[in-house]
């Protein structure tokens, strides 16, 4: 929790006395809401798929200075594991939707997860080229598909513009509640 961050030097914080109230955690807060915001808001085409792109490429310890802020897959994985976990069980408490409705809402975040954890993976996973682990552009435009399809999907089981904009009110305010009660 202690590297060096955009404004932020770990050598201001004195050792062991970390909190949830710290910079850095306040900055990672503000990161993740940042995250969540443009899951629940973003137009899921190559624009979102490049952002998330950046966020994977961002992540892993890169000496050769480009932007870098060293996070250890296992904590990425964990993370996304434990947001897939979150979102399940907020989506499986929402009393208005049918059992369809929540199914296929789940599965769709579940394979938003995957695929997340899958573009991370790219830029920890060594895939044995002599390039490293740059971007490949079939793999992206696969992504992109599969991103569209399942955007469709998830239209497609709830009913409305009513029902989005009421199923991301009630998710906003269970991940907020959730995040007041973890605060």
């Amino acid at each position: 929790m202690l590297k060096p961050m955009s404004g932020i030097d770990p050598k201001d914080i004195p050792k062991g006395e970390i909190t949830t109230s710290s910079e850095p955690i306040l900055y990672r807060k503000m990161m993740l809401k940042k995250y969540f915001n443009r899951l629940m808001t973003a137009n899921y085409d190559m624009g979102y798929l490049k952002y998330l792109d950046f966020v994977a490429r961002i992540h892993p310890f890169n000496p050769t200075g480009e932007v870098s802020i060293g996070v250890d897959f296992m904590h990425i994985n964990a993370m996304l594991g434990y947001l897939a976990g979150l979102f399940t069980e907020s989506l499986l408490k929402i009393d208005d939707w049918d059992s369809k409705t929540k199914f296929d809402t789940i599965l769709a975040f579940n394979k938003f997860f995957y695929i997340q954890c899958d573009i991370f993976s790219r830029y920890y996973i060594p895939d044995g080229s002599d390039k490293g682990n740059s971007v490949d552009k079939i793999k992206l435009e696969k992504k992109e598909e599969e991103i569209k399809r399942l955007v469709v999907e998830s239209r497609s089981s709830i009913p409305s513009a009513f029902g989005v904009s009421s199923a991301v009110g009630v998710l906003a305010g269970a991940l907020f509640a959730r995040y007041l009660l973890l605060k």
